[in-house]
């Protein structure tokens, strides 16, 4: 006897109707392995192995749907089958209204707008690493100078001491 978590679809959280096993044994409804499949995702929605091969043949040969475990739902819930198999018939004809709403392109962002924000984005950090790289040379050139500035006190001092020693 199967449990209702058993028999669950991990897309959409509700009872598998004609479920599609994999080959890694998860399962789907149809209606969640066609679109999976329609959004060009040939893998596993749980596991992410890739099933591409695979769903060309069960297409092909007309075994998507796992009938044994369908024939095994049906007799376990069959209220929840029927109930679900009705709604799923009377969405169908409302899916039809929001397909052609869905259609629609909606816009978040005029056009331009997201390279906009990309190019000033890449502006601000390119100012930041120019403005460290002349923090770096300034603090380079003050060292230089500092070297310079003690070696030739050293110099001086070494002529200064050279002189001293020829008095």
């Amino acid at each position: 006897m199967l449990s209702e978590s058993e028999c669950m679809c991990p897309v959409c959280i509700s009872l598998l109707i004609q479920p599609v096993t994999f080959p890694c044994n998860h399962s789907l409804s149809l209606k969640c392995y066609k679109e999976t499949v329609e959004k060009a995702n040939l893998s596993c929605p749980v596991c992410r192995k890739r099933i591409s091969v695979w769903a060309r043949k069960a297409a092909k040969e007309n075994k998507l749907i796992n009938m044994e475990m369908w024939k095994d739902i049906q007799e376990a819930f069959p209220e929840k089958v029927r109930r679900r198999l009705e709604a799923s018939e009377e969405s169908n004809s409302e899916d039809e209204e929001d397909d052609f709403e869905a259609q629609e392109r909606r816009q978040i962002s005029c056009p331009g707008e997201i390279r906009q924000e990309y190019e000033a984005a890449i502006q601000q950090i390119q100012q930041k690493k120019d403005e460290q790289a002349k923090k770096e040379e300034e603090a380079s050139k003050v060292n230089f100078e500092a070297l310079q500035q003690e070696e030739f006190l050293s110099e001086n001092v070494e002529i200064e001491e050279k002189a001293l020693m020829l008095e």
